[in-house]
């Protein structure tokens, strides 16, 4: 039986909160595709330079999770940092 290290302590935590982060973004990137494909179906504009940003932040969710399972932590620190600065999470709270 192996102890672990506190790097290796560390990183699980790390893994664990970014998971939450990715999950959380994921479903708020959805509900605002939808809210923003309804408004625009009822007003008949056009938004699809609107469904682009929810889009590119649903991808970089996706690319989140598919590092963190291929236990790529360090890697996917830049794409959350990437996707916070992109606005969604724009507010001087976050960072």
């Amino acid at each position: 039986m192996t102890i672990p290290t506190n790097q290796d302590f560390a990183t699980e935590v790390r893994a664990d909160r970014l998971t939450i982060i990715w999950q959380l973004t994921l479903i708020g990137c959805v509900v605002i595709f939808w809210t923003i494909a309804i408004a625009g179906a009822l007003t008949r504009a056009n938004v699809v330079v609107w469904l682009v940003a929810p889009a590119s932040w649903a991808g970089a969710c996706l690319l989140s999770r598919t590092l963190l399972i291929r236990k790529k932590v360090s890697c996917c620190c830049p794409v959350i940092r990437v996707r916070r600065s992109a606005g969604y999470f724009g507010s001087p709270i976050y960072g």
